[in-house]
């Protein structure tokens, strides 16, 4: 698992993450309505990497 994918598991309401360290992407599954862009943004950021929510 890398850095990115254990910040965002951690994160309640959570519930799948793959990340492409070659795409620069991650693919994030939420339950609705639990979990904000500025939580997963911080997560992201918070293990040391820049992150934008498309």
């Amino acid at each position: 698992m890398t850095k990115v994918q254990d910040a965002l598991a951690k994160i309640d309401g959570v519930s799948g993450v793959n990340v492409s360290l070659a795409d620069n992407n991650a693919v994030v599954k939420i339950e609705k309505g639990k979990v904000s862009t500025d939580d997963l943004t911080a997560a992201v950021t918070g293990a040391g990497f820049s992150a934008k929510v498309n």
